[in-house]
């Protein structure tokens, strides 16, 4: 092969790379596999568990509003981020949780409106069976593929009952 064709090459594909790496610090995608999930580990002092999660970028598959809430709706088709996880109960009897995420995005800043069905749609309610684990789903309004990493917070419980 050529020098100078092989000199060639090479700057096109060093051109190409740095192109890459500038659109993603402008704003382009962040992939999946470079999110930072959380370290597996208690929520919150409590006796549940995190064992695994994963986020995954998606379109809402149907349309929802909570009328008193005009914060919380989605239309069929809007981008969103779904956050999935298990978790496992420590404690002595079975629960409700409440547990809700927070996403960041490359800047540090929290973003996208968790929205469940539900009452209270910031939360997406969890039984746990003592000693049992658990899986969830939290889909997170949001259109832009940025996220950095993600953290779980409860914000029902551990509680015998479900949330009102």
């Amino acid at each position: 092969m050529d020098k100078n064709y092989f000199l060639a090459i090479l700057t096109v594909v060093a051109i190409a790379g740095a192109a890459l790496i500038f659109a993603v610090q402008q704003g382009g995608s962040v992939p999946v596999e470079q999110i930072t999930p959380p370290a597996p580990g208690y929520i919150q002092s409590t006796q549940v568990y995190l064992i695994d999660s994963n986020l995954s970028y998606d379109r809402f598959e149907d349309s929802y509003v909570l009328y008193l809430m005009d914060k919380y709706f989605y239309i069929k088709g809007d981008p969103c981020v779904v956050v999935r996880g298990t978790i496992r109960n420590d404690g002595a009897d079975d629960c409700w949780v409440g547990i809700t995420t927070r996403l960041y995005d490359r800047g540090g800043q929290s973003v996208g409106t968790v929205i469940t069905k539900s009452a209270r749609p910031w939360f997406q309610s969890v039984f746990v069976e003592s000693n049992g684990t658990a899986s969830f789903e939290i889909p997170v309004k949001y259109g832009k593929k940025d996220v950095m990493r993600y953290e779980f917070a409860l914000n029902w419980g551990p509680a015998a009952n479900p949330p009102p």
